[in-house]
């Protein structure tokens, strides 16, 4: 009977702890629902980006990647055949304006040249020698009608003597008839006279026309081998650095080959890929910061293309600061272009997966739990959204992924 008893005891004292520890699993479960309240995900806040809602000046920028590029470039050409056989440049080099950069060689051009010179020299021998006969001629036939003229001019103031001799029966009808006979004869020649000395000078004329006209051809096939002969040197166009050499010792080019490129190196842009969502923004003038990675520099949008290529638009911007040692061509840079600004907007970091003038769900954080709110966003900055609706000056957000709650209204934050 005494054994029975303490076993008895023993089954006591088990169903008061199971009953005790039963109490507290109840207890825990009713706290832990208290604290969860309509929670039904956990997070750890320390893994969550947070961001606040703030007021005043939004500027709203877009940013693009993109690279320095010369501006101004020139292609140097040959104005003429030739064998190049001096090179004076190297890519990378420094040049003057109208220094020379290579030179070419065209016999056939310098051999024409010598011929075209010995002809003009023959020619103004002969066309002197032509000229002086046809002068010499030209004063012979005036000097023959200056003859007739006075001739004629003796024999009309004599004839008048010669009719009053003729009244007066001092000699016959036949003498009479004579004089006047060699009068006419006289008259007659002198017009023939002075239509060969007419003749004559327009023929001195016609020569003189044709040998200036031949002259002048000489002289302009001179002149254009010449102007050969000078652009077998060739120079460069600009002060620049030469970017490329298109050509090698010994080989034959023919005119409009390309000889080189200079390109003015201070003079740099900043060719830009932007999003075609956010081109409609960027207008001409606007400013933009121009970042090397080490340096900045301040330009303004000085082209806009209205192509879209692979979703982007290309930008182009005017450097207006001083070009930093590192600036060089094809140099890998990004752009910042403020395309406007918004007073007193209300706006906030921008969250993930947030899309500009729509309305999203973002989670606000009050306490230790984060309840999920619609909110309508507006124009978009690179960092920064505008927000429209939904939220006011220092709410806190969670701007991290929160794709993984997309079914939950409500988390619970611990650290």
């Amino acid at each position: 009977m005494d054994i029975k008893l303490e076993t008895k005891g023993k089954s006591y004292k088990h169903l008061i702890l199971f009953g005790a520890a039963l109490a507290v699993l109840i207890s825990g479960v009713v706290a832990g629902r208290s604290y969860l309240g309509d929670a039904s995900q956990l997070a750890d806040s320390n893994d969550l980006r947070r961001a606040v809602v703030e007021q005043g000046k939004f500027d709203i920028q877009v940013s693009g990647m993109g690279k320095l590029l010369i501006d101004n470039q020139q292609l140097i050409t040959a104005n003429t055949d030739g064998k190049v056989v001096d090179i004076q440049i190297k890519p990378g080099q420094i040049v003057q304006r109208n220094q020379v950069i290579a030179r070419l060689e065209n016999t056939v051009t310098r051999e024409r040249l010598a011929q075209r010179r010995n002809l003009l020299n023959q020619r103004l021998s002969e066309h002197d020698a032509e000229l002086t006969v046809m002068d010499v001629k030209l004063v012979e036939l005036e000097a023959e009608k200056s003859d007739l003229a006075l001739e004629l001019n003796s024999k009309e103031k004599m004839l008048p003597g010669y009719r009053k001799l003729f009244d007066k029966g001092y000699i016959s009808e036949l003498e009479f008839s004579s004089e006047q006979l060699a009068l006419a004869k006289t008259r007659n020649a002198l017009r023939v006279q002075e239509s060969r000395v007419e003749k004559h000078t327009k023929k001195l004329a016609a020569v003189k026309k044709a040998q200036l006209a031949e002259l002048a051809g000489l002289k302009l096939d001179i002149s254009t081998l010449e102007s050969n002969i000078d652009a077998l040197t060739i120079r460069s166009p600009m002060t620049g650095q030469i970017q490329q050499v298109s050509v090698t010792l010994g080989m034959q080019v023919l005119s409009n080959h390309a000889i080189a490129n200079v390109a003015d190196h201070n003079q740099l842009i900043a060719r830009l890929q932007i999003a075609e969502l956010e081109a409609p923004f960027v207008k001409v003038g606007q400013n933009t910061i121009i970042d090397t990675f080490s340096t900045e520099m301040t330009g303004l949008v000085s082209r806009v293309s209205p192509i879209v290529k692979n979703g982007q638009v290309k930008v182009d911007v005017t450097l207006t600061g001083e070009l930093p040692n590192e600036a060089r061509n094809q140099l890998n840079v990004q752009g910042i272009i403020k395309t406007m600004e918004r007073n007193n907007a209300l706006y906030v970091k921008v969250p993930a997966n947030s899309q500009p003038n729509q309305v999203n769900t973002v989670f606000v954080i009050s306490g230790n739990k984060a309840n999920k709110y619609r909110v309508r966003f507006g124009l978009r900055s690179i960092n920064n959204i505008e927000v429209k609706d939904g939220l006011s000056v220092g709410d806190e957000i969670i701007i991290s992924d929160t794709r993984e709650y997309a079914s939950d209204q409500q988390i619970l934050l611990y650290h």
